[in-house]
């Protein structure tokens, strides 16, 4: 973007910085993009070649602005440079893309493919003859039009990136939610999240419904206080002060109420949590109601 900005300022900034520095800044942020993929894959490869051109780069370039001016010999390095960058990323994205990005790596693949046809095609323009001149906003319509064709290159590969990202994301949401209602769920002791400010059940597993007597879908939607859970709906509101003090309670003993009307000693364990804005209380509950007899 900097070496955009600094190109179309031509004629208000000294020429080193829009055509040298502007050019640089662009091969150096293509390179960035391509170590950026290899980052976001774990991949680790040596950058020597990489850094050799962002070094050579501008160097060619200065040479063909100061010493021996050729506006030809400017575009076909900055053709080239280009291009070796897109093929390297297109050659990645299609040799190594993961199952689940399978879709976005692919179309990312081939916008980085098209990219460098459209390098290509301005080399093979520029060995021909073109452009003429030195002054790189009279070169002719076929630059007019690359230029634009790389606009579009990166509107598509800004939105195709971010679907990418975001595949990810989602993906490593979904795994951490597999993760959580696994072990929620065969968990060997009861365990329940419920809405901290007023009961309301959101999940229970299989060792709740067992030890409460209740179903699990007489549980879900509704408020523990309706349900009568509590033998003294006191204990609840001393639980969550504790909860709101300490983010997390250990091993607290409260009574609680069967749906049949026993009562069940409970040794109970809890910590916050947070869905949708709101903030939750997941809770586990070990059944001591025989320890506590044997005990008188």
């Amino acid at each position: 973007l900097l070496g955009l900005l600094l190109v179309t300022s031509r004629g208000w900034i000294p020429d080193w910085a829009s055509m040298v520095l502007a050019n640089t800044l662009t091969v150096s942020g293509s390179v960035l993009g391509y170590m950026g993929l290899l980052r976001f894959f774990g991949e680790k490869r040596r950058q020597a070649f990489n850094l050799g051109l962002v070094v050579l780069f501008p160097m060619v370039h200065a040479y063909y602005a100061y010493v021996q001016p050729s506006l030809r010999m400017r575009t076909l390095n900055l053709s080239l440079a280009l291009f070796l960058v897109c093929l390297q990323c297109a050659w990645f994205l299609w040799r190594h893309p993961t199952r689940e990005l399978r879709t976005p790596t692919r179309w990312l693949g081939v916008l980085f493919g098209v990219c460098g046809l459209v390098s290509l095609a301005r080399m093979w323009h520029t060995v021909l003859g073109f452009p003429q001149g030195s002054d790189f906003f009279h070169s002719g319509n076929f630059d007019a039009l690359v230029l634009i064709s790389y606009q579009i290159f990166f509107i598509f590969l800004t939105h195709t990136l971010a679907l990418m990202v975001n595949r990810r994301l989602l993906g490593e949401i979904s795994a951490q939610e597999e993760k959580f209602s696994k072990a929620f769920h065969t968990a060997p002791y009861a365990m329940a999240i419920t809405r901290l400010k007023d009961g309301f059940v959101l999940d229970v597993n299989e060792g709740f419904t067992e030890i409460s007597g209740y179903r699990r879908d007489e549980l879900i939607g509704k408020n523990t206080r309706d349900l009568f859970l509590w033998e003294n709906p006191m204990d609840r509101e001393k639980l969550v002060d504790l909860l709101q003090s300490k983010d997390r309670v250990r091993g607290v003993d409260h009574r609680f109420r069967r749906k049949d009307g026993s009562r069940l000693d409970g040794n109970v364990s809890a910590a916050l949590i947070s869905f949708g804005g709101e903030t939750y209380a997941l809770s586990s509950i070990a059944d001591i109601t025989a320890r506590k007899k044997a005990e008188g």
